[in-house]
């Protein structure tokens, strides 16, 4: 059986999943999970690519031999990056976009003239801040810079040797010319930023090359490494089952809204409206907004040791709760306790909460609410009457999330794969396999 393998990996995990085609339909099945997930070192919240890179190669040793792997593609989360040197070394630390270095840090462009150059939403852990925290604080790991990957692209060039920079995580950067799918040389130029660092972006469905010997050695077989739409949410919007009128929401550790357009809108009321023109498949726009997602509820199942099923009966208990707080505050990207932060917003706002059950029926109400008003903005900027909301992800699973979202958003919502992101990112690689040519057949493999 031809065989191709998706590496799916996200904020607190990552999975192997194995796809193929039967029947003109694409099937998957997971074959590996592995924890994933930032630490404290040296006062910066980091990754660890060198674990990452471990567990795929750990997976990889367990993939049935028998099959005839065709290929295999990475998706992962956006904006995070590695510099390399000469020799092709990390340079410093692999610090997360939820570290607090880009905090104060501000462009030198306004913001108005950034969007419209790259049409991306003002979020402060954007990869150009970050560059700029870099430059900042360690210029001379700038100077020293030969090569800049995302963190697809850096796992990418483990595996194969070959270095390239894939389109749709570029967008993600705020440094690629919305209108022309390539990097803005002269917003680099002004900057400061070495524009040798950032070469030809390759699309989706290309072919980078093979393992290396070392890496074949470790695994006991070789195929050839394609680019996915290497961010995650490219590939899950592409392994969604969208109509010409569907809105998408794509919900894991954050959740993203927004729908498919031809060309980007770069107006002052998509500025104002924080959406973002990120890159998708064929060259096409993803006109979406970065919203707050299962982040509050993975963080509080981990500090108080709750399953998410667990969570989801108590809150039921108090669905008709009238209380409400900002769930974008910036104090929750990380806190030392997301319990006790969120009780101390609703303090201030004199709402005080004593049972747990009260405190997430509060986020699902805060959040649904904020995908409710933010699909009537998606509505009102780009003029579009909307026949459905397709929602894949995590967030799919979610019996109470799935209600409300409907309830308040007025238009029927349609349950995508769980798996969304994988199926994208398989989608990808039936093109650069041959077995489709454009993505529109091969959405209908879904």
């Amino acid at each position: 059986m031809k065989v191709m393998l998706a590496i799916d990996i996200g904020a607190s995990s990552g999975r192997i999943i194995k796809g193929w085609i039967e029947n003109n339909k694409l099937k998957a099945e997971e074959l590996f999970r592995f924890s994933n997930g930032f630490s404290l070192q040296e006062g910066h919240y980091v990754w660890n690519y060198d674990s990452i890179f471990s567990s795929i190669i750990e997976g990889l040793k367990k993939v049935d031999k028998t099959d005839d792997i065709v290929s295999l593609a990475i998706d992962t989360w956006g904006v995070d990056f590695v510099l390399l040197d000469e020799n092709k070394q990390v340079i410093g630390q692999t610090i997360s976009y939820r570290d607090s270095r880009t905090d104060n840090i501000l462009s030198p462009i306004s913001l108005e003239d950034l969007y419209k150059r790259t049409g991306i939403q003002y979020l402060n852990f954007n990869t150009i801040y970050q560059l700029l925290a870099v430059k900042q604080a360690n210029p001379e790991y700038i100077e020293k810079a030969k090569y800049f990957l995302q963190v697809p692209d850096y796992l990418n060039f483990l595996l194969t040797g070959i270095i390239e920079q894939e389109y749709t995580n570029a967008t993600t950067t705020n440094l690629v010319d919305a209108k022309e799918r390539t990097w803005d040389y002269p917003l680099l130029e002004k900057l400061g930023l070495p524009s040798q660092l950032f070469k030809t972006l390759s699309q989706p469905g290309s072919i980078i090359g093979n393992f290396t010997k070392e890496v074949e050695k470790k695994i006991g077989f070789n195929t050839k490494v394609i680019h996915s739409a290497s961010h995650d949410t490219a590939s899950a919007v592409f392994g969604m089952p969208l109509g010409k009128s569907s809105a998408f929401l794509a919900t894991g550790t954050w959740s993203i809204l927004g729908c498919e357009l031809t060309d980007p809108i770069l107006n002052s009321d998509s500025l104002n409206g924080n959406f973002s023109n990120e890159g998708g498949v064929e060259k096409g726009i993803r006109f979406l907004k970065n919203l707050s997602g299962l982040w509050i509820f993975q963080c509080l199942s981990k500090e108080l040791n709750l399953s998410y099923a667990q969570i989801e009966s108590q809150a039921n208990r108090f669905l008709d709760t009238k209380y409400r707080f900002d769930i974008t505050l910036s104090r929750l990207t990380n806190p030392v306790s997301m319990k006790k932060e969120i009780l101390t917003i609703l303090a201030e706002n004199s709402i005080f909460i004593s049972e747990d059950g009260m405190l997430f029926a509060v986020v699902y109400q805060s959040l649904t609410d904020y995908y409710a008003s933010s699909l009537s903005n998606l509505i009102k900027i780009t003029n579009t009457h909307f026949d459905n909301l397709v929602m894949v992800g995590g967030g799919t699973k979610d019996k109470t999330l799935c209600s409300l979202t409907e309830q308040k958003i007025g238009i029927p919502l349609i349950k995508g794969p769980q798996e969304g992101t994988a199926i994208g990112n398989l989608l990808s690689q039936a093109i650069g396999n041959g077995i489709v040519t454009n993505k529109q057949d091969a959405r209908a493999l879904i």
